[in-house]
Order: structure tokens, then C-alpha cells, then sequence
């Protein structure tokens, strides 16, 4: 069997007999305020706890807000910004990305030109290299997890549907030519259980994972289901889950299904 990495998430690694294959590159898709970056954080945790080193590039929030969020959400994983702190967690946001771009003594005058604050110009240019600047970014980097949040992001910045799926096939390649496991956030345009569509980057990835939610006998339930994942058998149940203060926990997990 491939070695895996887990996801440390409650229930989602049963879900996956033992994890994501290692080398995968990931989708984690859901709509607004399902726990896309806090799934993504309890990752980054259990994984730096297991001595993984793991790294965030988001492309929404502060490195800080991204922090505190995560702290708020899970006041039990009292050393989290320690292990920011101590590079085990690495995050970098729209500031890093622009300093580390601009300040490398190989940048081309596009990229040094960029102002900080020029928020589309950024991406835009870190994407339009980014076999180049990925590892830039990184540096001495460790990491063997990375997170991207958000691809949206850059699909509003890409409008050709061709243009944006040879973006990602061409990102999930170098990811995993680098040796990453990954997971790249995506947002869900309609949550709904009967509205859930994939767009073109969900085929160039080796997983899926979607968070949405169905209503019942008018009750909001959230959902997480495992679409798809390369290299491993995993359950096609959609299963309902919590935000608790220790993490996210599915519930009725099973490989039966």
C-alpha cells in the first residue's frame, strides 16, 4: 500500500482506508462557512504534531486572521502558533508572497514592479511562473503538505475555461513533481446537496473532497463526501459532521458504502 498522509480530521482517514496517498493532489470544495480552511488547518496541526512539516499559501486572509481563526475555532490545539512560530507550520499570505517575489535577486522587472497591495497583478504574475516561483516562495522550506487557499482566486483571474484547466493540470503537476501532497481550497458556488457542480479544475486533481449541506425535514445537515482519491479504495458515503473545540468530527463513517 502507498504511504499515507492523514488528515488527522475525525472519521475522514477511516473514510479513506488510512489517509490521502501520499503525492496526491487534493480538492477540498464547499461553500461559505463549511470549515473548508479550518479542515485544511486541523491537517496542517496533526500532521506538524506526527513531525510533518507543512506549509499554507492563501491568497484571502492574513497570515494572522488565518491564525487566530484557527485558534478560535479550536481553543483544544493550544500550541498551534507555536508550531507557527517554529517554521513547522509555515503561512504565507498575499504580504509574503509579494515580498519573497519581489526581493529575489532573479525576478524578472515584472514581478519587482508589482506594488504592494496590487492584489490581482500578484497572482497573476506568481501563477504565470509558477514552476519558478513556488519554490521561491518556499525557500529551504521542509514541507511535505501544502495548502493552497483558494483557487477561486485565481479562477476570477482566468475567464478562458481552456486557459484555467491547463493552469491547474500544470499546477497539480509541478506540485507533485516537487513532491507535495497538497490540497487546493475551491469555493462551491451553491452548497446545496442537489446544486453541487465541479468546474474545470476538478478533473486535472487526483482527489476530491466536498463539503456541502442538505436540508431534511427542514434542518440544515453539513455533509462531507469523498468524491474521488487515486491510489486508494475510500467510502462514497456522504456523511454529516461538526466544528468542535477538539476539531472537525464526521459522524456514521464507514467503508461499506
Amino acid at each position: 500500500m502507498r504511504a499515507r498522509i492523514i488528515t488527522g480530521v475525525g472519521g475522514v482517514d477511516k473514510m479513506l482506508n488510512g489517509g490521502i496517498p501520499e503525492g496526491n493532489q487534493v480538492i477540498l470544495a464547499g461553500g461559505p462557512g463549511a470549515g473548508k480552511t479550518l479542515f485544511c488547518f486541523e491537517m496542517l496541526y496533526k500532521n506538524a504534531k506526527a513531525g510533518v512539516n507543512a506549509a499554507l499559501v492563501s491568497f484571502d486572509e492574513s497570515r494572522k486572521q488565518l491564525v487566530m481563526n484557527a485558534m478560535d475555532a479550536f481553543p483544544e490545539f493550544a500550541d498551534l502558533n507555536q508550531l507557527v512560530d517554529a517554521g513547522k507550520i509555515e503561512v504565507y499570505d498575499m504580504e509574503s508572497v509579494e515580498k519573497a517575489l519581489s526581493n529575489h535577486p532573479e525576478m524578472n522587472e515584472e514581478y519587482v514592479n508589482v506594488a504592494v497591495g496590487e492584489r490581482e497583478r500578484t497572482l497573476s504574475a506568481f501563477f504565470k511562473q509558477m514552476e519558478i516561483n513556488l519554490p521561491k516562495l518556499l525557500g529551504k522550506s521542509q514541507a511535505k503538505l501544502i495548502v493552497i487557499d483558494n483557487l477561486t482566486a485565481v479562477r476570477n483571474l482566468i475567464q478562458n475555461d481552456y486557459d484555467y484547466r491547463n493552469f491547474v493540470t500544470n499546477m497539480s503537476r509541478i506540485l507533485k513533481g516537487r513532491g507535495f501532497t497538497s490540497l487546493a481550497i475551491v469555493d462551491l458556488a451553491d452548497p446545496r446537496e442537489e446544486s453541487v457542480s465541479f468546474g474545470p479544475e476538478f478533473f486535472a486533481f487526483d482527489g476530491i473532497i466536498t463539503m456541502y449541506y442538505s436540508l431534511g425535514a427542514g434542518k440544515k445537515v453539513a455533509l462531507m463526501e469523498v468524491v474521488k482519491m487515486r491510489g486508494t479504495g475510500h467510502s462514497h458515503k456522504a456523511v454529516p459532521y461538526e466544528i468542535l473545540p477538539s476539531g472537525i468530527k464526521t459522524l456514521n463513517v464507514g467503508m461499506e458504502d
